[in-house]
């Protein structure tokens, strides 16, 4: 028996933490907009102080509300990948420049809700890009 070695597959186990993290990154630069200077008092926090508290999402409802509203009106592109099989791609093209955007601002910063450590790169955390 010969071995397909034009396969390739990336397998990643995490317990929730994917999902976590794609959210984390959508939401990121909202988590880090800060109401008060004193939410960041050192380096090595993961998030502001504020994070578990209810006044988090009111520091910031309006920006978050905003973000949501921007997700769920959120246009879809299809797409067809010519390879060794023609597999039908769906982009959410906002998406993917608000997670890539995140990624570039924010990548290796300690963080409780994205964990860099699961994506070797933003092109598997993204996929793919956008065809236009």
């Amino acid at each position: 028996m010969e071995f397909n070695w034009n396969f390739v597959c990336i397998g990643i186990h995490s317990e929730g933490s994917i999902i976590r993290t794609l959210i984390g990154l959508l939401f990121l630069d909202l988590i880090y907009t800060l109401p008060k200077e004193d939410l960041l008092i050192d380096v090595f926090q993961t998030e502001p102080l504020d994070f578990h508290s209810e006044n988090f999402y009111k520091s910031r409802q309006e920006l978050i509300d905003q973000r949501i509203e921007q997700l769920n009106n959120e246009e879809v592109y299809e797409s067809t990948i010519q390879n060794n099989r023609n597999c039908l791609f769906f982009f959410f093209k906002n998406i993917q420049n608000l997670a890539e955007t995140n990624w570039n601002l924010y990548n290796l910063t300690m963080s409780s809700v994205v964990d860099w450590d699961l994506f070797q790169n933003k092109s598997i955390l993204l996929v793919l890009k956008p065809i236009l």
